[in-house]
């Protein structure tokens, strides 16, 4: 190899070398996991950005300086300015309770009261259903929980980073069941987590079902829509729509299995004149049980009747004129429950007794 060539392999070498040390100054970084992205509007400016999102207006300038911003008064619409999440304003997001149905308290270190329909949970907070008793909870991310009889549920985390959509909750069932429907959730720091005795549910926007075994402590996971991540004993799995699993305290996840398919519900009546009113459905296969639920059609997420039945019959409770949905799932014999079937009825009740009501009226009439 000649001496030129060697100069030129160590030139190139050199602007090599030079090139990753300088990088960093000379080209714009790129986000980190833990940076929140906002998006230029028309007419903004950085002090307009600082004070309504960040928890100092002091940080103002080190956003400019992060973002490389000459002029602060002067934004492009457009422009993305990277933000961390440990500079914004973080405040408190209360869930509410939508309905009550039944027995259910709320428990603190304050007091312990009856649980109604409007109340804020706030972190801290517990939540205790008693026997045939439900309760429908809304989060400050429109994500509904249905906590089911027998149920505590214990709020942990409940905050929201400004007006970001960023929703951080984090709260542990320590027996019974919950169904909650999760909005997607918003980066990077948006996080809806289920913490039970043996594992770990992180939710990233979906439709998931768990349970905790009173006695065993074990946790039932089914998942009908999107994924869901579980951590348990060190060990993390995956499952996605249309599987559950289950896992025992200080062991890892058992493999996920299918989830039942949706009980027939197609003989099912769309009218009904009087309740209380029986359903009866095929039976199906490999159910040991099912679970039957009523709501009104208009706020399926409301439950006013549910049900575990070891046949496929329901007689439902006395309800007034109205528009329901009846859902039906089958229960497998170790306990995962499986897919939904849906059925939209009306009750319109006729007046059974005006032969009687008529007369009634008939000899006020004459008396007079």
């Amino acid at each position: 190899m000649g001496f030129q060539q060697r100069i030129d392999i160590i030139r190139a070498w050199l602007t090599v070398a030079l090139t990753c040390v300088l990088a960093p100054f000379i080209f714009d970084k790129p986000a980190s996991a833990s940076d929140w992205i906002y998006t230029v509007r028309p007419g903004d400016t950085l002090w307009d950005v600082s004070g309504e999102y960040l928890q100092d207006f002091d940080l103002v300038e080190a956003l400019q300086s992060l973002n490389g911003v000459e002029d602060p008064k002067r934004l492009q619409p457009g422009t993305r300015l990277r933000v961390p999440v440990h500079w914004l304003r973080v405040q408190p997001a209360p869930v509410r309770v939508l309905h009550v149905e039944g027995e259910a308290q709320l428990d603190n270190e304050a007091r312990l009261a009856s649980l109604t329909q409007g109340m804020e949970l706030r972190a801290g907070d517990a939540v205790q259903t008693g026997p045939n008793a439900t309760v429908t909870l809304l989060f400050a991310d429109g994500s509904h929980m249905v906590l089911r009889a027998n149920s505590r549920l214990e709020f942990d985390t409940l905050r929201a980073y400004g007006k970001t959509g960023m929703v951080d909750t984090r709260a542990r069932l320590l027996r019974g069941r919950a169904e909650s429907d999760v909005k997607p959730i918003r980066e990077p720091a948006g996080r809806f987590e289920i913490w039970t005795p043996a594992a770990v549910s992180a939710v990233r926007g979906t439709q998931f079902r768990i349970a905790v075994d009173q006695q065993t402590k074990v946790t039932r996971a089914e998942v009908v829509e999107g994924k869901v991540g579980l951590t348990a004993d060190g060990a993390q799995a995956l499952l996605r729509a249309g599987v559950g699993n289950m896992t025992a305290v200080g062991a890892a996840p058992q493999p996920p299995r299918p989830l039942l398919p949706a009980p027939d519900v197609s003989a099912l009546p769309d009218r009904i004149k009087e309740t209380p009113f029986k359903f009866t459905i095929p039976r199906l296969a490999q159910a040991s049980a099912y679970r039957m639920q009523i709501s009104p059609a208009a706020q399926p997420a409301i439950v006013v009747y549910d049900q575990v039945l070891a046949a496929p019959e329901l007689t439902s409770p006395e309800l007034p004129s109205g528009k329901y949905r009846l859902k039906v799932r089958g229960i497998a014999a170790d306990g995962l429950e499986g897919h939904d079937a849906e059925h939209d009825f009306k009750v319109k009740k006729s007046l059974a007794n005006w032969p009687t009501v008529l007369l009634i009226v008939i000899g006020l009439v004459v008396a007079l």
